[in-house]
């Protein structure tokens, strides 16, 4: 039984299609995660810096 090549051709192109699609899916997640990683490093920075400056201003002097 020899399957008609638009049949072959059709079903490459969903496969294609659909591979681009995780494929697109997959990377645009990474990089939303690295942003947050990044959004996360830079408040925890900001965090630091407050409890410093606090700890700082409770004993008595500022830098």
């Amino acid at each position: 039984m020899e399957v008609p090549t638009e049949v072959i051709a059709a079903l490459s192109s969903v496969v294609l299609t659909a591979m681009l699609g995780v494929y697109a899916k997959v990377r645009s997640n990474e990089l939303m995660l690295k942003d947050t990683v990044a959004t996360l490093r830079e408040l925890e920075e900001r965090i630091y810096n407050h409890e410093r400056r606090i700890s700082r201003l409770e004993n008595g002097w500022v830098k």
